[in-house]
């Protein structure tokens, strides 16, 4: 997998040692440690339909 990475200014390939995590309002995000500069790097992924209200409820309102 690709994150972008701000301290290098450019796309770097993560292991997969990334962690998945939830935010304090629910949504998903991957986080990972640069393998060059060693920054933290995050990136949020789509929810799944499983996620929500079974599938019946719009992700955006």
């Amino acid at each position: 997998m690709e994150m972008f990475c701000f301290k290098c200014r450019r796309k770097v390939a993560v292991n997969e040692d990334r962690i998945s995590e939830g935010t304090v309002n629910g949504r998903r995000i991957l986080k990972a440690t640069c393998p060059t500069c060693m920054s933290n790097l995050s990136r949020f992924v789509r929810a799944t339909p499983n996620e929500t209200d079974g599938g019946n409820k719009p992700l955006w309102p």
